[in-house]
């Protein structure tokens, strides 16, 4: 089972608290970058982390993508 980094956990912390404020579902979310609810709701939450899931996700909502992706291209 893979063990998500500190970083990860803090932008899923950071990514929910912005859905709240900008009032965006997980199926909204969802819709607007053309992935299922359920994937969005699986990253968002911790059990499932893709890089470009995660890059787009924070893209959506304005907020920083975790430490570990600055290192990769820009999605």
């Amino acid at each position: 089972m893979k063990t998500f980094t500190e970083g990860y956990l803090e932008w899923s912390k950071t990514a929910k608290k912005a859905q709240i404020d900008t009032n965006m579902s997980n199926k909204l979310l969802a819709e607007n970058l053309g992935y299922s609810r359920q994937f969005v709701t699986a990253v968002v939450n911790g059990r499932r982390e893709c890089d470009l899931a995660i890059a787009r996700i924070s893209k959506q909502l304005n907020i920083s993508k975790p430490n570990s992706l600055y290192n990769e291209g820009e999605f």
